[in-house]
């Protein structure tokens, strides 16, 4: 499934390269916009490339100290005060200057829904503008879908620490074959690491030819690791029968002869 996440900037649209890279400093990222492109005007790739140099160090990663390369769909309108629409913008939008929308798709890299996510909200914050994510009921202020970003971020690692309880009680109570059947299938969610599936960054993706550019091997999650079921635990009913009366003849066998 995609996420699409709309930011409707204010008025003051200074500057507004320098706020992103230093607003995601401040939480920890440091990231580099691509060189060629312009956050407040659609390019030929429809993304926007971001290489993220340094994550906050809180944060779990498999490939710690590697650079990575998020992208995500980008497209920029100005607004036109004369024109209305039926329903448009969402509930809660007021006025604004201009209306960005983002999109990732199906089996995106945490790396690249999480630069999407923190470059709608702040850029909405810093210009006075709204956020609003396809499918909510209503559009929130910056500063609150900033906040809410970070919350995600921070609850990354809690989020995995459910999955791996849930895999304990199943364990428990119906178990290990159960827990590690639940385990392969939920594996990507298992882990919390920042950097599943990113690419690595090595270089910038063309904005002409963007479509022939060749993605370096993504950071892929270790194989799931089954815990081992006790030997007693693959005895059929059947076979226990069958070992209890061998070994009762065995018994018999011996004491009489």
């Amino acid at each position: 499934m995609s996420i699409e996440i709309y930011a409707f900037l204010g008025s003051n649209v200074d500057g507004l390269k320098s706020c992103l890279v230093e607003s995601l400093k401040c939480i920890g990222f440091t990231i580099e916009l691509h060189p060629e492109l312009d956050l407040l005007h659609s390019n030929p790739t429809g993304c926007l490339s971001v290489a993220i140099l340094e994550t906050p160090p809180t944060l779990k990663r498999i490939a710690p100290g590697v650079p990575l390369l998020a992208s995500f769909g980008y497209s920029v309108t100005r607004r036109d005060s004369s024109t209305t629409e039926v329903d448009w913008p969402p509930r809660g939008v007021k006025e604004h200057s201009y209306e960005i929308y983002t999109r990732t798709s199906a089996g995106r890299s945490r790396s690249s829904y999480f630069m999407q996510a923190f470059t709608a909200a702040i850029l909405a914050k810093e210009t006075g503008g709204y956020v609003w994510v396809n499918g909510d009921a209503k559009a929130v202020t910056g500063k609150s879908a900033l906040k809410k970003v970070l919350s995600e971020l921070d609850n990354l690692d809690g989020s995995a620490q459910g999955l791996r309880d849930l895999m304990a009680t199943l364990e428990k109570k119906h178990g290990i074959a159960e827990a590690n059947r639940f385990g392969r299938s939920m594996h990507q969610h298992l882990d919390s690491a920042f950097d599943i599936g990113a690419f690595p960054f090595n270089t910038w993706p063309p904005v002409e030819g963007y479509e022939s550019f060749i993605w370096p091997t993504p950071i892929c999650l270790p194989q799931f690791q089954e815990k081992p079921e006790a030997w007693w635990s693959k005895i059929s009913l059947i076979q226990a029968i069958g070992i209890i009366f061998v070994t009762l003849g065995i018994l018999v066998t011996v004491i009489y002869s």
